[in-house]
């Protein structure tokens, strides 16, 4: 992708109507739960489309390292939630920044540094998405709209034991455990 449109930083504005932000056309009434994800989550992740397979085996994480780089994560002063998912095709960190002006290098700096690999690594080879972005691409990934092979089904699992990752590594919140 074209990698001069990558935001240096995590800034949004609050949107005031619900019906912007909400995927579930207003039947849930959860309006104020809508808005903070729609301005607070982020993705930094790589996949089979933007990276090749030496650099995702490299990124890859094995379950007994994720809560460790979970709990790293959190730690970060600027961040408040983290989920990490690791699959043979992509590597994505779901994100809640704990303010609206995080910087993405200082993230990636921290993720990179802790696979060993060269800080320029998410700049030439990865992708950030944020808010509404970034909860449509999770969608997507679990739904396998987003698969090498359209419809595998071992996505959808792969996604769950992220979640099951974070909630053991008590790296859940509110905005992340909802979604």
């Amino acid at each position: 992708g074209d990698l001069s449109s990558r935001p240096d930083r995590l800034a949004w504005a609050p949107r005031s109507n619900h019906r912007d932000v909400c995927f579930c056309n207003d039947l849930c009434g959860r309006s104020s739960l809508h808005d903070e994800v729609d301005v607070r989550l982020a993705l930094i992740g790589l996949n089979h489309k933007t990276a090749p397979v030496e650099l995702r085996e490299a990124m890859a994480v094995g379950e007994g390292e994720i809560p460790g780089l979970l709990r790293g994560l959190v730690s970060h002063d600027h961040v408040q939630e983290a989920m990490w998912l690791s699959t043979c095709n992509r590597v994505e960190i779901y994100l809640v920044p704990s303010h609206e002006d995080v910087s993405i290098h200082e993230l990636e700096a921290f993720i990179v540094q802790a696979r060993g690999l060269a800080e320029d690594t998410f700049q030439t080879h990865g992708y950030v998405k944020k808010g509404r972005e970034a909860v449509t691409h999770l969608f997507r990934v679990s739904s396998s709209l987003d698969s090498m092979v359209l419809g595998e089904p071992q996505i959808l699992g792969q996604v769950k034991d992220a979640v099951q990752y974070a909630r053991r590594a008590d790296t859940l919140g509110p905005i992340l455990n909802r979604l």
